[in-house]
């Protein structure tokens, strides 16, 4: 009888050890996994931030800021900040 409980305490063991192993793989992986895109999605951002600073700063838009008619900000980013009193 203690051969079989021996038996058995040695396969639960095991079993929380398989199952320790595999968490920890399919942990490994998913982390490695989310480190990639993150550093694919930095480079992209890297890459493609001079395209939408390009489209946000050549954009039309007709507002009025301190007296300023905005017409796009690359036009009218200088008039603005030379606007705002120095003091």
């Amino acid at each position: 009888m203690e051969n079989i409980v021996t038996f058995l305490n040695i396969g639960f063991v095991a079993l929380l050890i398989i199952g320790a192993l595999i968490g920890f793989l399919r942990g490994t992986f998913k982390s490695a996994y989310n480190f990639a895109v993150f550093i694919v999605l930095i480079i992209l951002g890297w890459l493609l931030s001079p395209a939408f600073a390009k489209t946000l700063f050549g954009a039309k838009i007709n507002i009025d800021i301190n007296g300023v008619a905005v017409t796009s900000l690359k036009e009218s980013l200088p008039e603005i900040i030379s606007s705002f009193d120095a003091d």
